[in-house]
């Protein structure tokens, strides 16, 4: 009797342990949402949402494109109101990148693919990144955006696009990289 209740013991926790073993394995969910004012055009801004989506399912990416001034306005008026809309911006001028930074509208943030980055894409005004740049060599500059509702999730928005697949499909619509490891 001792035997069969040491073995059944056994067989539990050796059951349990392995419950235990699978449940670490599992897939990890994402949820909520992830807001980004961008200067790209509605294509570009398309295929980032529709890409970043399909990589952190259950994550839903809506964006506001725009050229730079309605941008500015429309963050400036949503910080007058105390009511940050946007996660992250995707802006074409350092000036207004400092000017956001000055107003703090944006904070830092050092991605985990910073080592990938080329030297002289990152550090933008303190820990900011250049994302990429066009044909003309204008530079496409990418922030976090301070308070903001979903800071989890435009972390990763930030650093897949600064990651290895969201360069490709940004050098896909026609723009430059900023990676160490993409010519």
């Amino acid at each position: 009797m001792k035997r069969i209740t040491i073995l059944f013991l056994i067989l539990m926790i050796s059951s349990i342990l392995f419950i235990s073993c699978n449940n670490q394995n599992s897939k990890v969910t994402y949820s909520g949402s992830v807001m980004l004012y961008t200067t790209f055009d509605e294509n570009v801004a398309n295929d980032i949402k529709y890409s970043f989506e399909e990589k952190y399912e259950g994550i839903v990416l809506d964006y506001y494109f725009g050229n730079e001034d309605l941008i500015k306005d429309k963050l400036k008026s949503s910080y007058e109101i105390e009511l940050p809309e946007a996660d992250v911006i995707i802006i074409d001028d350092k000036n207004d990148l400092q000017s956001f930074k000055n107003s703090n509208y944006v904070t830092p943030y050092i991605s985990k693919e910073d080592k990938k980055i080329k030297d002289e894409y990152k550090g933008i005004s303190d820990n900011y990144y250049v994302v990429a740049s066009d044909e003309n060599g204008k530079d496409r500059y990418i922030a976090l955006v301070a308070n903001s509702m979903n800071i989890d999730n435009a972390k990763l928005l930030i650093d897949y696009l600064l990651s290895k697949n969201g360069q490709v499909l940004l050098i896909k619509n026609n723009l430059k990289s900023v990676r160490k490891d993409i010519k």
